[in-house]
């Protein structure tokens, strides 16, 4: 017969290998299952209104002009909408087929113009199969030689343009090609049934968001040949190394995606599956993994699954698609058989680890999800009726109770397309369209069918009960239907919208944050093949709970490896993803907190004020408190420092309100000049016998425990699972914590202060004395935490350098004491400096000063205390001193010649009246303070205004007798020069204290309540008033005396 007559026929021949009523036929199939009716397919309608998503699954439609209507293969082109066709026919036999968008909105628009044939080309030899790595396509026909194309990318959607034929690479010798077999031999085929470039490995990422990460050229490739599997170097274009597996021709072999595994897997018409080291091709150990007899006909394909390296699909002329893991031996653990004719060719979903889509010369596409609540039995039984049992079909669920350890997982249907007119040949999904997948036809018909998130709905493994918990259910049912911009906005806005509020964390945002990232890819040194020898490692029972178990977390959970689908696909906007890794990296923070991680925050110390410049809401009031206290019991300045670094940040924040930062700066400061009086420091001067510096560190260590206890019983901390499983559970409610800014503001008795929240909360409202206060407090720290054997002097030049500038004098001015510090302790530092110094006129007058200030708080009694017990003995021994001096100097004089050495004497004498003045001039000026304190704490007032009226007493009678002695020893004159020089510095500094006492200042928080008609200075103002005019008569001068 001429060869243009046979191919004629053989065309003919192919149009009619599926009767076009296959119903009909059905029970002559013999062997097939029982087809079931069609009332579960109406549903699944093939295509709804143009512009409407009423349908599960969105089918477009375009045919090749194939005229021997031989279609072999297809190929996605990578990072393109573009798909490669080949055929077995001699010329025109290789097509260039792209997915365009769709944009028309009238309804008469027809699903076809989804994807369109947009060239044509004729391969130098008729196509069995094709593989596309990013520019390069590889074909391999009858003749034993792969056909190399470059493409260009640019110019497919161009008719007849992109692409080129570059050489030819023989894989059998010229002499071995004869067309027909010698006499009485049989020459076996030389086809190439397979072609496959390996995986593309990822080249160094990018730091910028937008742009996709790179993947490196493949390098090798392999093909096969009948039972032949060769491995070549597609830079040299030779064979690197061959090797025979089986006992009859290779249908398929597929490399694995995951290139740390370097396996390939291949199947054939001698029905076993065989997995490969590809490092050990041509060695006898190259076979690492081996079913035989894994399906009851030729295995037709089998593929990896793209997210668990060790999970494997197979199909089979026996109608039955197969789930393997290859961590076991001999049996799947999975399987479906709902397809009723040989299933040709299977993909594997590209978003989800447990969907998977297959084409039959049935003349149907399924899409299928398999289930580990599933049942179904592991082979067929002996009357060949079983199908697929999964909860939601009509044909039930068994219970295999008999026979339990027979049964493997199953699956169940979410979405089919039927109304192809020849049998499938093969499907593969879209490298750039999440569930997208293209099917070809024997006659070369090219669907592209994309499963609407809807279908999954039946599907879902929700965690979250809908009516209690209807934020976290949808956001579950964005997951799994891979809605992931809209996930992502709604999870963020929940944690914005629980800082706004005041929340710690929101209600399960642990939980929803973990459903959006996608888990950690499964490291290869994490699972082993077994050897053939471990029957231990059998597929039984217990392998396939483990793969139920493992189904569940990669079901519920975004699969492994699925940040690259999200980066190369760029699913999320670069705003949206920066977004949402703030508020996962905020949640982490703050979790490790709560579980005791406090260094975590010093860690991420730039990753929070990131986040805190980009997100005026990324940490609040609340949450800053809780970080900060977090560090202070376990490193003080460390915790003070970033304290600063926290506020310099929302100072340059314009969005930023300073005054929900009051709770974290009572928590820096603390214990405040506003808190209970047991935090404040003893007014003692041994401190009870506990050095200052141990004593504050265990004041705020004890405080930041009992904050970080209250926040922990608040706040419900849902555990960890074992990190080794990628199943998660305990979905308990997530942290909500919301103190309302009390924690601060708690003594030890467990009662909150108003007063003091409203103090802070004043405190900062503005921003300019919180800085200076914090950076005083460091200083101020580190000087305390390392004496010197000059502390009190440093301690007084910390102080006296906070000075800023005044902008409109252009000159330095110091801070009222009042507005330098809240601190109590730095408070308490200060007045044990002036005290050491002896600088009493500060001391006396600043200390009533602060204690008027903060009348309504504990400080003002514990400052009067340690006026008291600290500042009055110091003073009164210095007095004293003085005093001492002075009759020492009157003594001195008695016993001085008065008649040979007068001079002498009258200089003696006047030098203790000098002495004496010095010791009543403060306490002249420093008695007179006390007209600060008003009415405030009669009992400690009364007690201190006692002191100065016996003191002065004192004074003022030594000061009277020394006169006398001087008019009796020396003469009149002296005395007069004496009496005034007294007056002058009695009523001088009266004046000067008097004016002082009644000027009562404002300060930072505080308010003038000490005021009032009461004077407590009254009573020492008339004493010395008195003496004023006695010494006025004596030294005849009648100035008048203000008070």
């Amino acid at each position: 017969m001429p060869a243009r007559h046979l191919e004629k026929e053989l065309a003919m021949l192919r149009k009619s290998v599926v009767p076009s009523g296959l119903s009909q036929d059905w029970e002559a199939v013999g062997t097939m299952n029982e087809r079931p009716s069609d009332s579960w397919r109406q549903t699944l309608n093939p295509r709804g209104k143009k512009g409407q998503r009423t349908t599960l699954v969105d089918t477009s439609i375009a045919t090749i002009q194939d005229g021997a209507k031989w279609a072999t293969s297809m190929a996605v082109v990578e990072d393109t909408p573009f798909v490669v066709v080949g055929s077995a026919s001699r010329s025109n036999n290789l097509f260039i087929i792209e997915t365009i968008p769709e944009t028309a909105d009238d309804e008469d628009s027809e699903a076809s113009q989804l994807i369109k044939v947009r060239s044509t080309f004729t391969a130098p030899n008729p196509i069995h199969t094709l593989s596309v790595s990013g520019s390069h396509l590889l074909t391999g026909g009858a003749g034993g030689c792969v056909q190399v194309f470059d493409m260009d990318h640019d110019e497919l959607d161009q008719k007849g343009r992109g692409m080129a034929h570059v050489t030819e690479m023989a894989l059998v010798a010229a002499r071995a090609r004869a067309p027909i077999s010698p006499p009485q031999k049989m020459a076996g085929s030389l086809r190439i049934q397979c072609l496959e470039f390996a995986p593309r490995t990822l080249a160094s990422p990018s730091d910028d968001a937008s742009v996709a990460p790179q993947t490196a050229p493949a390098t090798l490739f392999l093909a096969t040949i009948g039972k032949t599997l060769s491995l070549c170097d597609f830079q040299t274009l030779k064979v690197t190394s061959t090797t025979a597996i089986g006992s009859d021709a290779l249908q398929t072999a597929t490399w694995s995606p995951h290139v740390d595994t370097r396996m390939i897997a291949t199947g054939g018409v001698d029905r076993s599956i065989n997995v490969l080291d590809a490092r050990l091709l041509g060695d006898p150990t190259t076979i690492v993994w081996k079913v035989p007899d894994a399906h009851g006909g030729a295995v037709t394909d089998v593929r990896f699954n793209p997210f668990v390296p060790y999970w494997l699909a197979s199909t089979g002329d026996d109608r039955v698609v197969k789930m393997w893991d290859v961590r076991y031996l001999s049996h799947p653990v999975a399987r479906i058989g709902a397809h009723y004719h040989a299933v040709h060719s299977l993909a594997w979903s590209n978003s989800h680890a447990e969907t998977i889509t297959t084409v039959s010369s049935d003349r149907s596409w399924r899409a299928w999800s398999f289930l580990s609540g599933a049942d179904t039995r592991r082979d067929d039984d002996a009357s060949g009726s079983a199908f697929v049992s999964c909860p939601g079909s009509e044909w039930g669920r068994s219970s295999y109770a008999e026979g339990r350890e027979m049964a493997v997982i199953g699956a169940q249907m979410v979405g089919e397309f039927s109304d192809d007119v020849s049998p499938l040949i093969r499907v593969v999904a879209s490298k750039r369209l999440l569930d997208t997948y293209y099917t070809l036809s024997a006659v070369g018909e090219v669907c592209c069918h994309t499963v609407a998130g809807n279908a999954f709905s039946p599907v879902i493994p929700h965690r979250f009960d809908m009516t209690d918990h209807p934020l976290e259910h949808e956001v579950e049912h964005q997951i799994h239907t891979r809605k992931l911009p809209a996930a992502y906005l709604d999870v963020v806005q929940i944690c914005r919208e629980a800082r706004q509020e005041g929340k710690l964390l929101a209600a399960n945002e642990k939980e929803i944050l973990e459903l959006c990232i996608p888990t950690a890819p499964i490291d290869a040194t994490r699972w082993t093949v077994p050897l053939p020898s471990m029957s231990e490692r059998t597929a039984g029972q217990a392998a396939v709970e483990c793969v139920r178990g493992e189904l569940d977390g990669y079901t519920y959970f975004l699969p492994p490896k699925f940040g690259r689908t999200i980066e190369g696909m760029r699913l999320i906007k670069p705003g949206p993803q920066k977004d949402f890794e703030l508020a996962v990296a905020r949640c982490r923070i703050v979790t490790d907190v709560l579980e005791g991680r406090w260094d975590t925050v010093v860690k991420d110390e730039k990753l929070i004020r990131r986040g805190m410049e980009l997100d005026p809401h990324f940490i609040n009031g609340n949450t800053l408190r809780f970080l900060i206290q977090s560090i202070l019991q376990h490193d003080y300045i460390k915790g003070l420092s970033l304290g600063l670094k926290f506020v310099q940040v929302i100072e340059d924040t314009p969005q930023r309100a300073f005054s929900d930062t009051a709770d974290a700066f009572g928590v820096l400061l603390f214990p405040t000049v506003f808190d209970d009086a047991t935090w404040l420091p003893p007014p003692t001067p041994d401190w009870d016998n506990v050095p200052a510096a141990t004593r504050k560190l265990a004041v705020v260590a004890e405080f930041a425990v009992q904050a970080l206890k209250r926040d922990n019983e608040e706040a419900l901390v849902v555990d960890v699972s074992d990190a080794g499983s990628p199943v998660k559970k305990g979905h308990a409610r997530g942290t909500s914590l919301d103190t309302g800014g009390k924690v601060a503001a708690t003594g030890r008795n467990g009662t909150s202060s108003d007063v003091k929240a409203k103090a802070m909360k004043r405190l900062t409202e503005t921003s300019d004395m919180i800085a200076p206060m914090l950076r005083l407090e460091i200083r101020l720290s580190k000087a305390v935490l390392n004496p010197t054997p000059t502390f009190h002097a440093d301690v007084l030049r910390i102080f006296e350098n906070i000075e800023e500038e005044n902008d409109e004098e252009e000159t330095l001015q110091k801070r009222p004491f009042a507005e330098r510090t809240v601190s109590a302790y730095a408070v308490r530092f200060y007045f044990d400096a002036l005290i050491h110094h002896e600088r009493f006129q500060e001391y006396w007058t600043t200390c009533f000063d602060v204690a008027a200030l903060y009348a309504q708080h504990d400080i003002s009694h514990n400052l009067l205390d340690h006026a008291l017990r600290c500042g009055w003995p110091q003073f009164d021994l210095y007095v004293r001193t003085l005093y001492d001096s002075s009759t020492s100097k009157l003594a001195e004089a008695l016993e001085v010649d008065r008649e040979a050495e007068r001079e002498t004497l009258t200089a003696v004498l006047l030098n203790a009246i000098d002495l004496l003045n010095e010791a009543i001039v403060p306490v002249v000026q420093c008695g007179g303070y006390l007209a600060k304190l008003g009415a405030l704490d009669r009992e400690r007032t009364d007690a201190l205004k006692g002191e100065f009226l016996e003191l002065f007493n004192m004074l003022r009678f030594s000061l009277l007798r020394a006169l006398d002695v001087i008019g009796t020893v020396v003469g009149a004159g002296c005395v007069r020069e004496g009496a005034q020089s007294s007056q002058a510095a009695v009523k001088n500094t009266l004046q000067t204290s008097a004016v002082a006492g009644r000027r009562m200042g404002g300060g930072a928080g505080g308010s003038n309540v000490a005021g009032g008609p009461h004077n407590p200075a009254a009573e020492l103002m008339t004493e010395i008033s008195s003496l004023v005019d006695a010494l006025g008569k004596v030294g005849r001068t009648d100035a008048p005396v203000r008070e």
